[in-house]
């Protein structure tokens, strides 16, 4: 017979690969920002060789790097949840 823990248990479990899709398309978000990030990276390569802007095109790339690695750090950080919730799942089972 199925208590009421167990139908709890299981609509937390659902709450949770909810969450975990949702994480899973902001992760696929992130990672699509990243390739236009490291496209924009090149393209910014190219101009810095045609142009006599090198300062101003250094500082755009800093920022750039700062955010892949602050998403790179968020990636991390999902993927360490994913973990948490593959561990937990096993255990349930």
């Amino acid at each position: 017979m199925t208590s009421v823990a167990d139908v709890c248990d299981v609509a937390e479990v659902k709450v949770e690969i909810a969450e975990l899709r949702n994480d899973v398309a902001q992760v696929e978000e992130l990672q699509n920002e990243v390739y236009h990030l490291r496209s924009k990276m090149a393209e910014m390569r190219r101009e810095m060789a045609e142009t006599a802007q090198v300062g101003e095109l250094q500082n755009e790339i800093y920022q750039l790097k700062s955010k892949m690695a602050e998403m790179r750090r968020e990636m991390a950080e999902t993927r360490r949840m994913f973990a948490e919730m593959r561990r937990f799942r096993d255990e349930m089972h």
